[in-house]
């Protein structure tokens, strides 16, 4: 955890922070390698390392499978599906054990709390406004 440590009242707090759809475009962003242009320069020329690409990838996913869950009533998910998602899950967390120090991972965590409100105040990172 970024923030909270074991201030569990902090850490649900921040928890309801991260909106739905910050998830799903940054972690879209991050799977692809190709985050907005305020990530791509808060990365600071930092790559993106394919573990934590898959990590995003698995995270969107998992996202799509928990809106599904909750708001498609006619849909059910069937044993082997469920198999696979939870395999994903483990999948991603062997491989933050290998990136959770990487400083492209704290942008992305940061990126998860923050990055709604930077783009909604239109804060352009890197361009000042006395040009």
């Amino acid at each position: 955890m970024m923030v909270g440590g074991r201030n569990k009242a902090l850490q649900g707090y921040v928890t309801r922070a991260v909106s739905h759809e910050t998830i799903k475009d940054v972690c879209k962003g991050f799977a692809s390698r190709n985050p907005n242009n305020n990530l791509k320069k808060a990365l600071n020329g930092h790559r993106i390392p394919r573990e934590l690409a898959d990590i995003a990838r698995i995270c969107h996913d998992l996202q799509t499978y928990r809106h599904d869950a909750d708001y498609d009533f006619i849909y059910s998910f069937k044993k082997p599906e469920v198999m696979h998602i939870v395999d994903e899950a483990e999948q991603a967390c062997k491989k933050w054990k290998i990136i959770k120090k990487h400083e492209a991972t704290r942008v992305f965590l940061a990126a998860l709390i923050v990055d709604k409100f930077v783009q909604q105040s239109g804060t352009i990172l890197g361009k000042s406004s006395r040009n």
